[in-house]
């Protein structure tokens, strides 16, 4: 489908899943948060990759150009008059410097990358990660018209996320995120057969 033909109905429906990717990302960023950080279990590492997956999402969502070639994609300035996301939204922080294509050539594919990249760039800093795209949200939700989505996403969005991003200024930080971070087994080099499992 040509991203011109997309309809406002079009629109709408798609707010319901960019909610879907935004309850999602903090769901997923507070069960991280919770667990220790030394991940072994497949389960902890799939939290993990889950979260990289939704966070990549909302990132394209939020900063990416539409283009030719993925006009399928939903972006958020499609919801604007023409040039006014781009008027509205902020740069990226740093803290997400990188996080799209570690999420692509650190899970969506199997790339020689993994193997070349130096340990630290495959850390996700999942906290600090949430709280930077939550503040590209908070724009978001503050400017798009009630019109161009569907009539709970607004709010649902704002209850999704942290306090400290509801305030009328989103502070740096949540204040219980410090420098923490994880990366799956297969990063660390951790990945270990357990004792009694079959070959």
């Amino acid at each position: 489908m040509n991203d011109s033909t997309h309809s406002a109905h079009d629109l709408r429906e798609l707010s319901r899943h960019v909610f879907w990717h935004v309850r999602m990302l903090f769901s997923l960023s507070d069960s991280l948060e919770e667990r220790t950080l030394d991940i072994v279990d497949p389960k902890d590492a799939a939290l993990l990759e889950a979260f990289a997956l939704h966070a990549r999402a909302l990132i394209e969502f939020l900063w990416h150009e539409r283009s030719a070639r993925w006009s399928s994609d939903g972006r958020a300035e499609r919801l604007f008059a023409a040039g006014g996301w781009a008027t509205l939204r902020r740069r990226p922080e740093s803290t997400l410097d990188g996080v799209f294509e570690r999420a692509s050539w650190g899970i969506i594919h199997i790339s020689y990358r993994r193997t070349h990249e130096a340990e630290n760039a495959q850390w996700w800093q999942f906290g600090h990660i949430a709280a930077s795209i939550g503040r590209g949200l908070r724009i978001f939700l503050q400017n798009v018209s009630p019109e161009r989505v569907v009539p709970e996403f607004i709010d649902q969005a704002w209850e999704a996320m942290p306090r400290e991003l509801r305030t009328s200024i989103a502070i740096s930080c949540p204040p219980d995120v410090g420098a923490q971070a994880a990366a799956t087994p297969v990063h660390r080099g951790t990945w270990i057969e357990r004792p009694g499992r079959p070959s």
